[in-house]
């Protein structure tokens, strides 16, 4: 299993990181768990049962 992480220098810069860190995960899931669609030699993303604010919420 990869990991992956993002340092933020602020709570703006750490939104879009976030919305980085949604964006490869939409990849991520396509390959491992989904049909693997490829466009053009790019990894399409797919919809995602947990949300962006679910994906950053803090516990």
């Amino acid at each position: 299993m990869q990991r992956m992480a993002f340092a933020a220098k602020d709570s703006k810069d750490a939104k879009e990181k976030n919305k980085l860190a949604y964006g490869y995960y939409k990849r991520f899931d396509n390959m491992f768990t989904g049909p693997g669609k490829v466009t053009k030699g790019k990894i399409e993303p797919l919809p995602r049962k947990q949300s962006l604010e679910e994906m950053t919420e803090i516990y």
